[in-house]
Order: structure tokens, then sequence, then C-alpha cells
């Protein structure tokens, strides 16, 4: 094998205006190497990835990959020298299947020879059975012909996954696969994953399920603040007292940190509220075309009531938060919103009546600065005045952001950006999609004191 790194990264320094992403990072990938990157949210991992990728050009620094320079090489060069990345948002063409999801990173070299020999055909056929063969590996075989819009966050994860290995990687970079994945898919992404590393593939994974990459990888590099704080075994990086307070800002280990559930923040419903009705749903039917995924489900919330709502990837979790928050049309059934009847009512409609939304796909004005998302989530409805302060009191990282472009924030960042959007609109029950996915423990801490803390105002 060789001994040039895959992957080599130089005193590589990445700067948003004044702020400084990626400082003078500096690490190199073996071939064949199964590489963990971990770090708190804003430590720079998604932008080394990007920068890696050539998505992004290094202010600072040198990168080369097979041991030759990257710069100026376009993202689909790249690609087609061996390097294949997933994106904390999957890229999804939800108007196409999800077999041809998987076959767009497929491309015929040389169309035209094939044409005039005839060859063409048995190529796509071919090509097709390859990607079912795919499909099977990441438990999607069964959903090839169906629209990539009727799958989970989940589910569309693994359907990117599957997109990248049709592509024969001899580099593939993984940027949080197990976000809203389910234990049983997590199950099936380790294995699939030491598969692909044991057929020769360098895996690099960015993760925050420290659980499940600790015990999956062979080295691990932490990084904070855009720079190398730690590189060395899983066992080492468990007991790296700079990664333990970069990390969780406290003294504890780091699988315990990944243990906590959501539903620990819990509140009291008084006694004065449990027969009131903040929503009702009765008999709900949706679902995509002709494909019904709700089921006559009925349920009631209370004012202050915390609600969680569990299943497997594919259940129809997201479905029913679609269709609560008016993005998705039932097509049976009926909506009750403090006594109002809102089954007809458009997403704004319901925005206004103080249903806050926060998609699994952080949905944040990429173009716009910190301060201006949550200035522009105030118009067109009324908010309590000092309620932008609130969010960024809440949230300190977006404080130091406020000025910052939402397309240079890390994905947690994003998260926090996302439903800080949300809480200016001052609503009355908010619905959160995958909240934590892509959040570190420090800051997972803080998404669920907050929602302790607004469900004593009445919010559900």
């Amino acid at each position: 094998m060789s001994t040039t790194p895959i992957l080599q990264l130089d005193s590589v320094s990445r700067a948003f205006g004044g702020l400084v992403a990626v400082n003078e990072c500096s690490f190199s990938v073996a071939p064949g190497e199964l590489v963990g990157v971990v770090g708190p949210n804003g430590a720079g991992k998604s932008t080394v990835f990007n920068l890696a990728t050539g998505y992004l050009p290094p202010t600072e620094g040198i990168i080369t990959y097979k041991g030759e320079s990257t710069a100026s090489r376009h993202p689909s060069v790249l690609a087609k020298d061996g390097i294949a990345r997933t994106f904390q948002t999957p890229v999804t063409f939800t108007d196409l299947t999800v077999i041809d999801n998987v076959l767009v990173s497929v491309r015929d070299q040389n169309p035209l020879r094939r044409a005039l020999t005839g060859g063409w055909r048995q190529e796509v056929n071919k090509t097709r059975e390859e990607a079912l063969a795919v499909l099977e590996r990441v438990g999607l075989a069964d959903r090839a012909e169906t629209e990539a819009a009727s799958l989970s966050g989940g589910e569309l994860r693994m359907m990117e996954i599957a997109r990248q290995l049709l592509a024969r990687p001899e580099l593939l970079m993984l940027d949080e696969p197990t976000a809203g994945v389910s234990p049983q898919l997590q199950e099936r992404l380790s294995h699939l994953i030491t598969e692909t590393h044991a057929e020769g593939v360098t895996v690099v994974v960015v993760e925050h399920n420290l659980r499940f990459l600790l015990d999956l990888v062979d080295r691990v590099i932490c990084l904070a603040h855009g720079s190398v704080i730690a590189d060395g075994t899983p066992e080492e990086i468990r007991n790296d007292p700079d990664v333990l307070a970069a990390y969780l800002g406290k003294d504890v280990k780091l699988e315990e940190s990944t243990d906590k559930e959501l539903v620990t923040a819990t509140t009291e419903v008084s006694e004065g509220t449990k027969t009131d009705s903040r929503l009702e749903i009765t008999d709900l039917e949706s679902g995509y075309g002709k494909v019904t995924v709700l089921h006559g489900l009925s349920l009631r919330i209370a004012p202050g009531e915390i609600v969680a709502v569990l299943g497997p990837n594919g259940a129809g979790k997201s479905t029913l938060l679609r269709t609560i928050a008016g993005h998705l049309p039932p097509s049976a059934g009926a909506l009750t919103f403090e006594g109002t009847d809102m089954t007809g009512a458009d997403a704004h409609q319901r925005a206004l009546q103080g249903v806050g939304y926060v998609p699994q796909e952080r949905s944040v004005f990429a173009t716009l600065s910190v301060i201006e998302n949550l200035n522009s989530a105030t118009l067109s409805r009324s908010t309590a005045d000092g309620a932008v302060d609130a969010v960024l009191h809440r949230f300190p990282r977006l404080a130091d952001r406020r000025l910052q472009q939402a397309a240079t924030l890390s994905g947690g960042e994003r998260q926090m950006l996302a439903v800080g959007s949300v809480m200016v609109g001052d609503p009355r029950l908010i619905l959160l999609d995958e909240p934590t996915a892509g959040l570190a423990p420090r800051f997972v801490d803080e998404i669920v004191s907050w929602m302790s803390q607004i469900t004593e105002t009445g919010c559900s």
C-alpha cells in the first residue's frame, strides 16, 4: 500500500470575514484508514470537509489528495478522482424515485460511443442492478421505486450513502451519518461502514454520536476552534482532558454524554390544564400521493406539555409534524388548535395562530446573517419587544455570530438558529423534528434547558 497520504492538510486556515473557522489545521489520513473526527459545534469539522472536497478554497495552507494539490480543482473533478462525501442535510431530488436519486452519481464517460456501438442499454441495465444491490445493503431495496419525498430523514441519509457507494470511491467522507437515524438503521450503518472499509475504501466520519463512533473507528481526530487538539486511538481520546473540556465543558465520560434522552426534560401539567387542549387531532390520515403514511391517528396535547414522538425511521414522525404545521394537507380527519378548527389552514395561517415548526432540514436563509434571519422571523407576525435579544441571550453562540452569514455556520449552529427563528414568534405550540441532531452534548443541554423553561409559560 502507498505510503503517500490519501488526504493531507498542511497548516490550512479558512476565514469567513472576521471569523476564522479553520485555524492552521494539520493532519493526514493514510490509505485504508478508518478515522473519526469529533469536536464541539463550530469547531470547523464540516468546513474541513468542504475544504477537502473542493467546495471551499482555503484562505491559507495546502491540501493534497493522493499527493496532488486540490487547489483550483472543482468538486466534480475530485469526485471523478475518487472522493465521495455526504452532507449534514441530505441532498435529495424529491420528485425522483429513490433508485433514480442513487443513479445520479453515475455518469457515462463516453455516451456517444456507447450509443453508436449499441452498448448503452446493457450498461444502463447493469448500473441499475448495481444500484439495487447498494440499496439492498442500506436497507432501502423495497423503497427503490418510491418517490424520495416520502422517505424519513434517516432513510434519506441512507439513500445518500448508497449514492456515494455506487460511485465506488477511494475516499468516503461521511458528515454526521447517524443524525436522525434510528438505532436499527445505525446498526446496519455500522456494519456497512465496516464492510466498505474492509473492501479497501478509506473512510473519514464526522459524528457527534460518540458511542457509535468510538466503537467503529481506529483513530480519532478532535477539533476545537478550527485546530487539532488531539489525535489518537479511541481509548486515548476517551481520557484526554483537553477533549473533555472542549467537547463537554465538564469532567464526564464521553459515552455518558450521549446517553441523555430528550424526554428527560419533563414538566408538570397543572390540574387546571389537564382537561384543556392546545392541540387535538382526530382520525388523521396523511401521506404522499398514493402512499398513506398516517392511518386514523388521534392524539391530544395539553398546554405546557412536552410530548415525545418515538418510532423507527419511516414510522411517520416527520409526516405527523409536517401535517400539523400545514406543510402537508391531510387526506382525512380533523385538527383543532385551541378550540379552533385549522384542518384547512395553510402553513402561514397556522404560524400566525401560534404554531412554530422546526423541520429536520434546519431551514434558514443561507445568504442572510444570523441577526437578519432572526429579524426576518418577526415580519408579518406580532412579536414581543426584545424577542430577538432574548433568543441571543438564550443561545450565546448565536450572539457571538450575529453578523455571520448563516451559510457559514456549523450544522449545530444552524439548528440553534432555526430554533431561535421560531422562538421569536412567541409560539404556543412548537414542533421540533430531531432538534438535537448534529448537536454536541453541551448544546443538547441548552436545548433541553430551554424546553423545560418555555413550558413554564404554557407553551406546548
